[in-house]
């Protein structure tokens, strides 16, 4: 379970808002966001009522799209790649199991 606090955040036209590099879920509540990750060619559009996750190793520079927006950032957990191996091998022996006569 998560136990990071949700933050809410204001941008009136022309503000930005930058995050560090972590794991986080956009939530936009009112207006459109304009997310564009530091790394990533594409921008990403996020419009009121809708919410994305980036799993970014970049930092994320938050803009509106024509007007006010308002928005919540929830950390996500991070993702452990040592976890996420041990489950692989575990699901992978389990279909070698099931397979072999």
């Amino acid at each position: 379970m998560n136990s990071a606090p949700m933050t809410s955040h204001r941008l009136g036209r022309g503000d930005c808002l930058h995050v560090a590099a972590q794991p986080v879920r956009v939530l936009a509540d009112q207006g459109t966001l304009w997310v564009t990750q530091d790394g990533v060619p594409a921008d990403m559009e996020v419009d009121a009522g809708s919410e994305r996750d980036f799993q970014c190793h970049g930092g994320l520079t938050i803009g509106t799209f024509g007007g006010e927006a308002a928005l919540r950032l929830l950390p996500l957990p991070e993702h452990d790649a040592a976890t996420a191996l041990r489950r692989l091998r575990r699901w992978l022996g389990i279909v070698h199991r099931k397979v072999q006569p």
